[in-house]
């Protein structure tokens, strides 16, 4: 007699295990939507991040090269400007940190479901290679029970016969 559990409830199991499947299919692909964007808000932030710097660089160079012509009202522009640039500038860096902080943990989150995942499809391939054992295994069963009946029909048609 066969250990394995019946082709029926393998195929039950099969369909909890191919539900189980999707369901952690649906959770990594949402995540990984969710990584996208906050993988966007990273590079948008530091954009704007390089950007502020190089502007800091153009306002320093601009100061360095009028240096001696440069009225004070000028320098005094150029020195606001440079203010705000730094502001904007580090206010942009605080929102890169918050987004790159989010971005670790959507990663975290992404490896995590992706584990689960390739995990229940491990155990739903596991489960169908059970089943397909099963279903041999019921109809070499079968075809056992079947080549004996053959065998006691010749030998009931010899008896009689004989």
């Amino acid at each position: 007699m066969s250990t394995l559990p019946a082709s029926k409830q393998l195929r039950e199991l099969e369909k909890i295990m191919r539900l189980r499947t999707l369901k952690a299919q649906r959770a990594y692909s949402k995540k990984q939507e969710e990584w996208n964007e906050f993988k966007r808000l990273v590079d948008e932030s530091q954009a704007k991040v390089d950007a502020f710097h190089e502007q800091l660089g153009d306002v320093a160079q601009y100061k360095e090269d009028h240096k001696k012509s440069n009225s004070a009202i000028t320098l005094q522009d150029v020195s606001d400007r440079r203010h705000w640039l730094i502001y904007d500038q580090d206010l942009e860096v605080y929102y890169l940190n918050i987004a790159k902080s989010d971005l670790r943990g959507a990663t975290k989150e992404l490896a995590a479901l992706k584990a689960a995942w390739l995990k229940a499809q491990n155990r739903e391939a596991n489960i169908k290679d059970k089943s397909q054992l099963s279903l041999q295994a019921e109809a070499e069963e079968e075809e056992s029970l079947q080549e004996i009946e053959i065998e006691d029909l010749q030998l009931q048609g010899g008896a009689i016969h004989g």
